[in-house]
């Protein structure tokens, strides 16, 4: 639905409220707020007007006897909306404006749900001063008093990350009560040769009270928590992307191609991979992480399929996250618990022309190698997600909450040869230069994890991906090898670089990331990654190494390390990923 055609339903919504055609206003404004997620201020609009007709209807019904029930169930139906509206990401500071406007029911009910599910952070005093102060992944900003702090903060745990070149960094888990104004001062201390062991220290508490957030509290508009979702999804399980800092939606050449970001690099795959991978979140920390994947793709002629690479829930992916009641020092964390989360996911991707090429082939006729030069790819995965939460004071409630969600990957890819100086009556040393271009939408369902007792639903974080890769290789080893194990084709091509950019949406929050990422291989057995991240509030770099053996194009495995930015843009998190593959119809060709 485009804006003017919102803007129309909007201002027929009106009349019909002034009309008292209550029950047809309410039913353009549903399919009004459906339609408007990505669209705060009419959202807004549209949430008013419907809780506006919900009290209007509720003061009717109290002025007709015997209808108090109705008018109760009109009222309990305005707060619903009210709670739906504040906890709505970039609506939580939804104000009434002139409140003569409104009925006066209406503004008490905004103030009483406001003060059920909203406290407020104050620092009252700071050294240094012009110390930043970020609460969630949002640096806050002075307030009328002239004291940093921030309102409308979703009651629960959250976490304040205190830093200042020169000093130590530190980390204060709090816990925002309903109707109350927390206050807090900070003395920031000089390093005693401790930093960066303290810093990483800071920071997984950091990771602590942010998972935390993001199971019990809303998306702080403008703020990290905007990307505080089911955490399983927004982890590719992809190593070599993490050594790109996470550019590789468009990067199709190699053997781990990262379907997760991209599911139409499905249809690129080759035979049999398996990939098991592991991350440690926050190495040395207080807490223990571990995000831990088991993945299988099979293709064949321009076909893949993605697949769980071990029975039961967590056959795909499983986050794993514990975290002790109090520090090495006995200072209080927010509570105890254990968060699992299990993913399963299937997913299947075709490449076009290759895939032509080989029903052609299949039907006895050779066509020509027309995918060499040019192909387009398309993929869907989807991916069930089972999230396990327990926990103690000061919830309790949440001991052996479960819940699970569906979310749906659609991509496409398109990939053409800019040069190509690699055929055998080429003289000098054989080059090529590709490039390539995807868009991708990840977890496109716009659903939410739903968990008892009154909990915010947690959403999966919807991204938009469009993403640009080149790569080159140049030069190639000829004769036979010294080695029947090691074939000159092993080790072909000499060099490989690889170039890929990702710019990343997510729907949650107007937080744009750019992936840059860099890749040199070089035999075909050593590979060297770097990578940067940006996002106006995260400037981060990246690095990894890989290496791996192929027996020409049947056989082979890699290993390949990381050490990416962690969520916080720190440089702490330590990921290792083991691949192996074979190639069936490789083998059966060469055994001819």
């Amino acid at each position: 639905m485009t804006p003017s055609d919102l803007d129309q339903r909007l201002v027929e919504s009106r009349e019909l409220i002034k009309q008292g055609d209550y029950d047809r206003a309410l039913e353009l404004l549903k399919a009004a707020i459906a339609q408007a997620r990505q669209q705060t201020e009419r959202l807004r609009e549209a949430y008013l007007l419907m809780i506006q007709t919900y009290v209007i209807l509720g003061n009717y019904h109290r002025s007709q006897p015997h209808e108090h029930a109705a008018s109760e169930l009109d009222y309990q139906e305005a707060g619903a909306r009210i709670r739906e509206c504040l906890r709505t990401p970039g609506l939580r500071h939804t104000r009434l404006g002139s409140e003569s406007e409104y009925p006066a029911e209406m503004v008490r009910a905004f103030a009483d749900v406001r003060g059920e599910i909203f406290g407020s952070f104050r620092v009252t005093g700071l050294e240094p001063q012009g110390a930043t102060v970020i609460l969630d992944g949002d640096t806050l900003r002075t307030q009328a008093d002239g004291k940093l702090g921030d309102t409308d903060l979703p009651v629960g745990p959250h976490n304040v990350l205190i830093q200042q070149p020169g000093y130590q960094t530190r980390n204060d888990a709090i816990v925002i009560a309903a109707s109350s104004m927390l206050e807090r001062s900070y003395v920031l201390s000089k390093p005693q040769g401790r930093g960066l062991s303290l810093t990483r220290g800071a920071l997984g508490l950091a990771f602590v009270a942010g998972l935390g957030a993001s199971i019990w509290s809303t998306p702080a508009d403008g703020g990290l928590l905007d990307h505080y979702t089911s955490r399983s999804l927004d982890i590719d399980p992809s190593i070599r992307a993490a050594g790109m800092a996470g550019a590789s939606g468009a990067v199709f050449w190699g053997d781990d191609l990262d379907d997760w970001g991209n599911p139409a690099l499905l249809g690129l795959g080759k035979g049999l991979r398996y990939q098991w991978g592991t991350t440690q979140q926050v190495p040395g920390g207080l807490t223990n992480v571990r995000f831990t994947t088991h993945r299988i793709v099979l293709g064949f002629g321009g076909i893949g399929i993605g697949l769980p690479g071990m029975p039961g829930e967590q056959g795909s992916a499983s986050l794993d996250f514990r975290q002790p009641g109090a520090d090495e020092n006995g200072n209080y964390l927010a509570s105890d618990f254990r968060s699992t989360e299990d993913v399963r996911s299937w997913g299947a991707g075709i490449s076009v022309l290759r895939a032509f090429e080989s029903l052609a082939g299949l039907a006895g006729y050779s066509p020509p190698p027309l995918s060499r030069n040019f192909d387009a790819a398309f993929g869907i995965a989807r991916k069930h997600v089972r999230a396990l939460l327990s926990a103690t004071a000061p919830f309790a409630g949440l001991a052996g909450a479960e819940s699970s969600v569906d979310a749906t990957d659609h991509g496409f890819l398109v990939h053409a040869t800019l040069m190509d100086r690699s055929g055998s009556q080429r003289r000098g040393a054989p080059v090529r230069l590709e490039a390539s271009y995807a868009r991708a939408t990840l977890d496109r369902d716009d659903s939410r994890l739903l968990f008892p007792n009154g909990y915010d639903p947690v959403p999966t974080a919807r991204l938009h991906r469009s993403s640009f890769g080149l790569h080159l290789t140049a030069g190639a080893i000829a004769g036979a090898g010294r080695w029947r194990w090691l074939p000159a084709e092993s080790l072909n091509p000499l060099i490989s670089i690889g170039a890929a950019l990702d710019f990343e949406h997510p729907d949650l929050s107007n937080a744009n990331t750019h992936h840059y990422g860099i890749e040199l291989t070089v035999a075909n057995f050593l590979t060297l990654r770097a990578g940067s991240l940006q996002n106006g509030k995260i400037q981060a770099t990246s690095m990894g190494i890989g290496v791996g053996y192929r027996y020409k194009d049947v056989v082979g495995f890699r290993y390949d390390w990381a050490a990416p930015p962690d969520w916080f843009g720190a440089y702490v998190v330590r990921r290792q990923e083991v691949l192996v593959f074979l190639d069936p119809m490789a083998l059966a060709r060469r055994l001819r």
